[in-house]
């Protein structure tokens, strides 16, 4: 979708549909009297209904065509980033709805105008996000191919800006979304690599794939143990991006293209989600491919861990003792606790890069949602100054995240008898022993890990996420990049 900025007034709009956020209040935005006169008074009679309550809307028909569609942001004075954002995205879902091609937004007269634009360019994105790629029959309306977002002249400069940026986060959100509803048959590791072999060449970063032969020379044990049981072989996806002095920050994504169980078979209900077990590495694609667009001055690296979990006669075992990359040995208990074994490869790989920081993130424990449920994703780590940027982002960009005890007693969980540590510690503290296993492959160096098994799909719909994968973690990730300090 194509997202500008104009400077113009809101009655001169030529749009199908105009939408407009609205504070907390039963007085019309001064902005919209002429056109309320031109309407016969209609939306100031809306306005007194709808008082701006969070999430209401009021769709009022202009005399000789046109539409008016008025968002309640539920605050008081000026509005945050989210609301607009909110707002923006209920706008653009109406626009979808009767097929407009070209929606106007009037961004708010009051507020950090460069901040609302950005959260208003991410909402028109996020809000009317289609995915009919597969649909033949009756596909779902996809008719918004633009997005004018209105100003004051005075604010038109911050505006750009910030417009100009959200294109660019809502962009990675969106495609994060592609890529998880892409179907599993169509989305392999190969295919993964290809993908980001084609983004690199595209947008100017070093690509580097590992094929299964290489994976083998170069001991990717916990690799070539997950994606032993499936014809589509595990491959390991390097990104490289320079433009900064120092050691690289890490990013490292769990790649799981389908999830079985293996040996340790899920059930039949809702597996078809298991499509989208690799969210995490989807988010680390998308913020590789956003920090080259926008040219952060940083060194960014991200790593792949892509394989397929598959049951066969040569699935790896419950029972059996997998060496990962650096030579750690891991005790499989259950072969469904396949992501934490494939990025104790890539967190073990990430070490021999001195980096400056490790992030991951990965779909990783169903506990995490006994949890925090399927809004707030935990993280985990070793370094507070860490996390606490990261919960920074978070507040910024909406997308919740609460931390998670990881202590020595979580550590002594996942000790083996028989070999280093064991992939399952059992039920209690799942998420934070689970984190504890991946810390063992971490070293020193300052650590992250974002569980977001819970927040990688959305079953109800909200304001600018409909139903189906959310794309969690790439603005998130995307705003920590850009306030590194």
């Amino acid at each position: 979708m194509k997202v500008s900025v104009q400077s113009t007034s809101p009655h001169e709009h030529t749009s199908p549909l105009l939408a407009v956020a609205v504070g907390l209040s039963k007085r019309l935005p001064a902005e919209l009297h002429l056109l309320d006169r031109a309407a016969g008074g209609q939306l100031s009679l809306a306005m007194a209904d709808l008082g701006g309550r969070s999430g209401a809307t009021h769709l009022s028909y202009l005399p000789g065509g046109g539409r008016v569609l008025l968002v309640g942001t539920g605050r008081k004075g000026a509005p945050d980033m989210e609301s607009v954002r909110r707002a923006a995205g209920r706008a653009s879902a109406t626009a979808q709805k009767f097929k407009c091609d070209r929606l106007w937004f009037l961004l708010p007269g009051s507020g950090r105008v460069e901040e609302l634009a950005q959260g208003a360019a991410e909402g028109v994105q996020l809000g009317g996000y289609v995915f009919n790629r597969y649909q033949t029959m009756d596909p779902r309306p996809d008719t918004l191919k633009e997005a004018i977002l209105i100003c004051a002249p005075r604010q038109l400069k911050a505006a750009t800006r910030g417009a100009a940026h959200g294109t660019v986060t809502g962009w990675a959100q969106a495609a994060v979304r592609d890529m998880v509803n892409t179907p599993a048959a169509d989305w392999t590791p190969a295919r993964f690599a290809q993908v980001a072999s084609d983004a690199g060449k595209r947008h100017g970063f070093k690509v580097e794939v590992k094929s299964p032969a290489q994976l083998k020379k170069e001991n990717f044990g916990g690799l070539l143990a997950v994606g032993s049981g499936s014809a589509n072989l595990p491959r390991f996806i390097r990104m490289d991006y320079r433009r900064g002095k120092g050691a690289p920050v890490v990013l490292v994504g769990k790649g799981i293209t389908f999830d079985t169980g293996g040996i340790s078979l899920k059930p039949g209900a809702d597996m078809d989600q298991m499509k989208g077990d690799m969210a995490g590495a989807a988010v680390v694609l998308a913020a590789m491919v956003a920090a080259s667009r926008m040219k952060l001055p940083i060194n960014l690296t991200g790593l792949i861990c892509a394989a397929e979990n598959m049951p066969s006669g040569t699935a790896y075992r419950p029972g059996d003792v997998v060496k990962a990359y650096g030579g750690r040995t891991i005790e499989v208990l259950n072969t469904d606790a396949e992501g934490r074994v494939v990025l104790a490869d890539g967190l073990a790989y990430a070490q021999t890069l001195s980096p400056r920081l490790v992030i991951d993130l990965a779909t990783l424990t169903g506990a995490i949602i006994i949890a925090l449920g399927h809004h707030t994703a935990g993280v985990m780590g070793n370094d507070d100054a860490l996390k606490a940027a990261l919960m920074r982002s978070a507040k910024r960009t909406g997308e919740k995240l609460w931390v998670m005890p990881l202590d020595a007693e979580h550590t002594e969980l996942v000790k083996s008898d028989i070999a280093d540590v064991k992939n399952s510690a059992g039920r209690p503290a799942a998420s934070s022993s689970a984190a504890a296993f991946l810390s063992t492959f971490v070293g020193d160096h300052p650590w992250a890990h974002l569980d977001i098994a819970g927040v990688d799909l959305e079953f109800k719909g909200t304001d600018y996420t409909p139903r189906g994968p959310s794309g969690f973690g790439a603005r998130l990730l995307i705003d920590f990049l850009c306030n590194l300090r």
